[in-house]
């Protein structure tokens, strides 16, 4: 679907992108890596290269309509999440990339063994994050073997979206739209999120606020969209619950294995005792009757340590206090993203305090 261009002109755009995220990255080879930069600028660049305005896939008779329906859904979103809920949306959404089915991204995310501490990886601009990204599955495949020889527990992941924090008009990438409706909307007020708050080096505040905002944007577009009391609203109001219900069972599980890490006993009675808490965490969420949806029917089949538990953990921390900001602003989601926004450093000390 991409106009043909010149080999020559092709090859100088790359080049001159790649300079341009090499340069917006500081170039810091040395300390960060220097050929795992150029991959991400490479991998970036082909983003940007290869993407296509959404009016034109719109107009593409080749392109079957429900992928059409769901593009034109986005569109919808961006405006509303720009004009009601006063996010940062800029170009992003304006592209769309095929990803050929595969994910976009692959992450990787490691802990010690004897204590529930995720590993920072630091880069320039973003600051340390508690995960690396990777557009290549064998090159996520050494990093993890690597991390696991050096003794790391390690979870090795994938993302349907990502979010470069405004730095590059983020495209709709396939595996967004292959959710059910509800769930592409959140995931695109979910990244937009991102570019409009952002707290360096703080990896779970970042992704636990875009998770309540997510949903919470998505229940009041929905709404608007469809009514009150449609299926749409009641289906998306019924994973906000299970996300707040699922975030009590992980932080039952954070306290469990913390007191276990405390202990004066040798790390291998801690790793053999863990699987106890692992199997017992899982087993509640199972036969849990509060949870209505499928979101989280993965967690009792993980294959658990550290790092699985922290890479769920940067979603589900904490979301309740978000939503008593929520409730202090009368419920008005606006508000409260201004709020945050305004004072994320506030947010996030409250946020931490463990008296509220």
């Amino acid at each position: 679907m991409s106009e043909p261009i010149s080999k020559r002109k092709k090859w100088l755009r790359r080049g001159l992108i790649l300079f341009l995220f090499l340069l917006a990255g500081g170039v810091a080879l040395v300390g960060c890596g220097g050929i795992y930069i150029i991959k991400l600028g490479m991998g970036q660049a082909r983003i940007l290269l290869d993407r296509e305005p959404i009016t034109k896939v719109l107009a593409d008779p080749a392109v079957e309509s429900s992928v059409k329906d769901k593009l034109r859904l986005i569109l919808e979103v961006r405006d509303f999440a720009e004009k009601e809920l006063g996010l940062v949306v800029g170009n992003n959404y304006l592209y769309y990339f095929d990803t050929g089915g595969d994910p976009i991204i692959y992450t990787i995310t490691a802990s010690p063994k004897d204590r529930l501490e995720a590993y920072y990886w630091k880069f320039p601009i973003v600051g340390a994050v508690a995960y690396k990204g990777f557009f290549d599955l064998d090159d996520a495949r050494e990093e993890s073997e690597e991390m696991a020889a050096e003794g790391y527990d390690t979870n090795l992941g994938s993302a349907q979206a990502f979010s470069t924090l405004g730095w590059f008009s983020d495209p709709v990438f396939t595996t967004m739209l292959l959710r059910r409706p509800e769930l592409v909307v959140e995931t695109v007020i979910h990244e937009l999120t991102h570019a409009t708050i952002y707290v360096k080096g703080e990896t779970p505040f970042n992704e636990s606020l875009a998770t309540f905002i997510g949903i919470a944007g998505a229940i009041e577009f929905l709404i608007q969209r469809y009514g009150e009391e449609s299926a749409e609203v009641r289906f998306a109001r019924a994973v906000q619950q299970d996300r707040q219900i699922f975030s009590r069972f992980m932080e039952e599980l954070r306290v469990e294995l913390d007191d276990l890490y405390a202990e004066p006993i040798p790390l291998a009675e801690k790793l053999s005792r863990r699987e106890g808490i692992f199997r017992a965490s899982q087993e509640r969420v199972a036969a849990s009757d509060e949870l209505e949806t499928d979101q989280v029917d993965f967690y009792p089949e993980l294959e658990m340590n550290n790092a699985v538990v922290l890479s769920l953990l940067h979603y589900h921390t904490r979301i309740d206090f978000f939503e008593g900001v929520f409730e202090e602003e009368d419920r008005n989601l606006r508000r409260t993203i201004l709020r945050i926004r305004e004072d994320p450093e506030k947010a996030l000390s409250r946020w931490q305090s463990k008296e509220e």
